[in-house]
């Protein structure tokens, strides 16, 4: 788990801040950014305690290893199937065929 940007900011905080002519409103100011790296310094130590193992890296993935969601997008395939090549086709065979019929009516 990447902690050292927390741990960053735990300590940032632990130091506080100064506001010129006034202690009394940077001392209430330091003590409660001291509390939260208080805080964050527990959730890290409690963090570090409990590491786990990290989850596997996937394995490298191939072409031939895609065709196995296949199933998994196949109505979306279908669809567009249908939308991109039978429609136009059969549109074309309806236009050609009654643009034929029309030119043979014509010349009779």
């Amino acid at each position: 788990m990447p902690t050292a940007l927390i741990a960053a900011y735990a300590e940032d905080l632990r130091q506080g801040v100064l506001i010129p002519r006034n202690q009394e409103a940077s001392q209430n100011l330091t003590d409660i950014l001291r509390g939260h790296a208080r805080t964050l310094s527990a959730v890290l130590n409690a963090a570090e305690t409990q590491a786990g193992i990290a989850p596997a890296f996937p394995a490298k993935t191939g072409v031939s290893d895609t065709f196995s969601y296949m199933m998994f997008f196949l109505p979306l395939a279908l669809i567009i199937l249908v939308v991109e090549l039978v429609f136009p086709i059969v549109l074309f065979s309806y236009t050609l065929f009654a643009f034929k019929q029309r030119v043979k009516h014509e010349d009779d």
